[in-house]
């Protein structure tokens, strides 16, 4: 498996944030933006429009992600690691339904988050086994 440096640098990212090490999260983040050529995160923190739609360092570590590692299968991940589930759910239905399509957002649950469990592995401990609640 590979795995790019940047994803690494937003990790790094990730964890300090959770640490409470903004300053250190802001520079690592910075380190991607920088490399993309895109402002700084305290300056474009001032723009209007960012802040708006990333107000929280959070959301603007779990945008950058979005960015740099697109179609490389991590989007999914990243919103189990970032979100609960009733967050998770809070999270699809403030989107725009009409960027969605035909896909309806309010069809989106707490039950998404997890996986059902495969019939065929119940049948191995039904008494040790309980199906994820919603399926």
């Amino acid at each position: 498996m590979l795995i790019r440096y940047a994803d690494v640098i937003l990790m790094l990212a990730e964890v300090n944030l959770y640490l409470g090490d903004e300053a250190t999260a802001i520079g690592f983040l910075d380190q991607v933006r920088e490399r993309a050529k895109l402002p700084l995160y305290d300056v474009a923190k001032t723009n209007p429009v960012y802040s708006a739609k990333y107000p929280t360092l959070k959301l603007a570590i779990l945008h950058e992600r979005r960015v740099e590692l697109a179609f490389e299968n991590q989007r999914w991940f990243d919103l189990l690691r970032f979100f609960t589930p009733d967050e998770l759910t809070a999270y699809f239905r403030a989107k725009s339904q009409a960027d969605f399509g035909a896909a309806q957002l309010t069809n989106f649950g707490t039950k998404d988050y997890y996986y059902p469990i495969p019939f065929n592995e119940y049948k191995l401990n039904p008494a040790g086994m309980a199906q994820n609640p919603g399926y």
